[in-house]
């Protein structure tokens, strides 16, 4: 009878233990099927484009994300709303420059 008990307890609270598991996920963020859409705003308009993702992961807990990493290559932003190649080079130059954002290539 104590073995049986026993038993039936050591179940019990496996089933606790395992009902309260937190369920954790990693994911790999596609750099094929995925990019960053941005839009940036001046005087008198705005500009939209997309910049490439290199690598990323997403991590989630109880199928909610609690965090992530997300590598970008910002030297491949693109403008996409300027028809004009020139101007598009411009302000793609622009974007990447030191005087707008300050960021290292690793």
């Amino acid at each position: 009878m104590k073995k049986q008990l026993l038993i039936l307890f050591l179940f019990l609270i496996s089933l606790l233990f395992f009902s309260f598991s937190i369920l954790s996920n990693t994911y790999r963020v596609s750099s094929d099927d995925s990019s960053v859409t941005w839009q940036g705003s001046k005087t008198g308009g705005t500009h939209t484009g997309t910049i490439l993702i290199q690598a990323g992961n997403l991590f989630t807990e109880n199928n909610k994300i609690i965090g992530g990493n997300i590598d970008i290559n910002m030297y491949s932003i693109i403008c996409l709303d300027i028809q004009e190649r020139e101007n598009t080079q411009k302000l793609e130059e622009h974007l990447t420059s030191s005087e707008v954002c300050g960021f290292t290539c690793v």
